[in-house]
């Protein structure tokens, strides 16, 4: 198994146009000699097909249950084994992915147009990943958060009182979600409309 991920992280790394080509010995230049010597083809083939993150007799309707464990585990290792500079970011992405799937979006103006797009926390000079959430559409409106205020604070969920600098965009951006980092200790900056609700109307002038 470990020789399994290993191969996985070598690949996307080192990117090729298709999987056969990793195994390919008749190409000098683009086949990958180590891991045609760590692991064949058809033993990657078969774990890749038959790989599964939680147990298959327990039916959930929770669409992340046949992975979540394995992203809780990634999103704990990358948090502890890193410690981020004090500037941030929140941003989404497009994780590329065109089976089947409830939770695969088509976004036609994105260079990848399918795929499965996540809510992502990352360190502003160097984009490394903190803590990500995968789109869903469970996260609902409530009466004193709204949809994008919840997925930030549900983002920097154990980056409070480090007083550490978060960059968003307008579709985040929102007057309540800077006042509850605030309340936390996390700096905020973001784009915003003019005609953005409880603007000051002093700023819609500037």
């Amino acid at each position: 198994m470990r020789s399994f991920i290993g191969c996985i992280l070598t690949m996307g790394i080192l990117k090729l146009p298709s999987l056969q080509m990793y195994w390919d010995a008749k190409s000098k230049l683009f086949s990958i000699q180590g891991i045609r010597k760590i692991i064949t083809k058809q033993r990657f083939s078969d774990i890749y097909t038959c790989l599964i993150f939680r147990n298959s007799a327990f039916n959930s309707e929770n669409n992340l249950s046949k992975f979540e464990s394995l992203f809780i585990c990634v999103i704990s290792n990358s948090q502890f084994f890193y410690k981020p500079g004090p500037n941030l970011s929140v941003d989404e992405s497009i994780i590329p992915f065109k089976g089947r799937s409830s939770l695969k979006v088509f976004m036609p103006q994105k260079p990848t147009r399918f795929g499965l797009k996540a809510y992502v926390l990352c360190e502003a000079s160097i984009g490394y990943v903190l803590n990500w959430t995968l789109h869903t559409g469970d996260v609902m409106k409530s009466e004193n958060q709204g949809v994008t205020q919840k997925i930030v604070m549900r983002l920097v969920d154990g980056f409070e009182g480090e007083n550490y600098n978060i960059y968003m965009d307008r579709y985040y951006t929102s007057l309540p979600l800077l006042l509850d980092l605030k309340d936390i200790k996390i700096n905020a900056c973001g784009t915003i409309q003019k005609n953005r609700l409880r603007l000051n109307p002093e700023n819609k002038k500037k």
